[in-house]
């Protein structure tokens, strides 16, 4: 998938019009009310890809890439001999997405050049620069981003999808140092981001403060324990109405080994 993604890429159209950039590729698009961010439909040979007009043009645009990766595994799974339940083919689209949109070779020669993103500023202009929204450079930074000492979140104010009149700053996307577990939906209190928490909930769109937290992470992995230490961050808001937050933490005295013996619990 990640070959044929960066076949695709070299196949797109630049053009400034969403339809007619796609239509290299043989994928007619439409905008259209729709629930959701976007849904793939086959008729034939013809493949549609439709996009919800609630969206802004970045975010459009990884939707069609994310419908297309839909297209080309359902195009493939009558002679397949493998089998992806929901969630794996959810995750092998994020990947494709990312890749067709970005591209590792091409975010590696950019992160050579201008370093990782540690704060919100510089994770916002990585996105500029490859003219994507923030959900497929998460993905793309995952593995460059897995031994640093930073970990970005994007969070927004918002209910639990089974709880959704419990509004709260939730995790929308965590990247970095891959020793961290930050789940989805998970509020910032919850990680022990008391403070930052607070300090979100008065943020000015585009505003920027500075701050620390004990943060309380999980370890991904029971074999590589982290510590309770304290993390200095960054946080701006960039959501506006949507009271979306970017968050750069440093990680680097928690992802260090706990002093002393470690209680390891089934």
């Amino acid at each position: 998938m990640l070959a044929v993604a960066k076949d695709a890429r070299r196949r797109l159209e630049p053009d400034r019009s969403v339809s007619r950039r796609w239509r290299a590729l043989g994928v007619d698009v439409q905008v259209t009310a729709l629930p959701a961010s976007g849904a793939a439909v086959a008729s034939g040979s013809r493949r549609t890809a439709l996009i919800g007009k609630q969206d802004d043009r970045l975010r459009r645009q990884y939707t069609i890439a994310h419908e297309f990766g839909h297209m080309l595994l359902a195009d493939a799974k009558p002679r397949a001999r493998w089998k992806l339940d929901a969630e794996a083919e959810e995750t092998l689209c994020e990947q494709f997405a990312s890749e067709l949109l970005i591209g590792r070779d091409r975010l590696a020669s950019y992160l050579r050049m201008h370093g990782y993103p540690t704060d919100p500023r510089a994770l916002l202009a990585v996105c500029s620069a490859f003219k994507v929204n923030l959900q497929p450079m998460f993905h793309a930074l995952r593995a460059p981003m897995a031994d640093t000492s930073t970990l970005l979140i994007a969070s927004r104010l918002r209910g639990h999808e089974n709880r959704p009149g419990e509004l709260a700053f939730r995790v929308e996307a965590a990247v970095g140092n891959q020793r961290i577990f930050v789940p989805r939906d998970q509020r910032l209190v919850s990680l022990g981001l008391d403070e930052l928490a607070e300090q979100a909930g008065r943020l000015a769109d585009r505003e920027t403060v500075v701050g620390s937290d004990w943060p309380t992470f999980s370890p991904r992995r029971v074999a590589q324990p982290i510590s309770v230490a304290e993390a200095q961050w960054k946080a701006m808001m960039v959501g506006g109405k949507d009271r979306l937050v970017l968050v750069a933490l440093d990680v680097g005295n928690v992802v260090q080994p706990p002093i002393g013996p470690v209680a390891l619990t089934a």
